[in-house]
């Protein structure tokens, strides 16, 4: 809180891409999947999902893999980065189509993410899957040990 107990708007860091939404204090954290599009005093900004007509945050939605690699590339600042033909090859299910492919390809060639080695001896990203505790905490240890770099 500011002072003299007024809320203020959380800052945006750059870590969020292409808009900001505004969804009310009252929708962070209680299961409600909608967007607030008026402003209040208890707000808070971050990125979410855009439908056909409405913009959401969603925020009772779980992120998946390849959204934390792209957090993670713009948490690092977005860093200069082409990809070599041996770093789009490490995983077997990453590819241009993938989204943010250019971001998963960056974390693994500077170590934040290895993905699986499967049984075939390819090494898989698992993009779609949700991030678990354990994963988040090994993402930003390691994310935090390339920007000190």
């Amino acid at each position: 809180m500011a002072a003299g107990g007024e809320k203020q708007p959380a800052e945006a860091t750059g870590i969020t891409e292409g808009w900001l939404v505004k969804a009310t204090v009252g929708d962070i954290g209680n299961g409600n999947d909608s967007s607030a599009t008026d402003s209040t005093e208890n707000e808070v900004y971050g990125s979410g999902t855009q439908t056909v007509s409405v913009r959401e945050f969603r925020p009772g939605n779980a992120i998946v893999r390849q959204d934390m690699a792209a957090f993670l590339y713009r948490l690092a600042g977005s860093p200069a980065y082409t990809p070599s033909a041996a770093d789009e090859a490490y995983f077997a299910d990453v590819d241009d189509n993938t989204d943010h492919a250019r971001e998963i390809w960056w974390c693994a060639s500077v170590g934040i993410t290895t993905g699986w080695e499967e049984k075939n001896g390819t090494r898989t990203f698992r993009g779609m899957n949700e991030v678990i505790r354990q994963d988040m905490a090994a993402f930003l240890h390691r994310t935090y040990n390339v920007m000190r770099a």
